[in-house]
């Protein structure tokens, strides 16, 4: 007879896989929270506060991925200076 697994077991065997997902989700929201302060709303209505949310969360996209975004910057500056040579 097979033994059955356990809701302890299957939790234990996916909980790297959602820890890692849970790290990546929270941090976009410690950015949105801590860099843009976006912890109340401050507009009355909701398109209004809808849209900035929004705009806090593409700007955490930005600021996430800047050091990305300037690294490729960088190396294209480098690429059309020798090719210029």
């Amino acid at each position: 007879m097979k033994r059955q697994m356990t809701s302890f077991s299957c939790s234990k065997a996916a909980s790297p896989f959602k820890s890692r997902i849970r790290a990546r989700v929270e941090h976009a929201f410690g950015v949105i929270k801590g860099v843009f302060k976006f912890t109340k709303v401050r507009y009355r209505g909701l398109a209004k506060n809808g849209t900035r949310a929004f705009v806090a969360c593409a700007l955490a996209n930005l600021f996430m991925a800047r050091g990305h975004l300037l690294r490729t910057q960088w190396e294209s500056s480098v690429q059309n200076k020798v090719a210029a040579r």
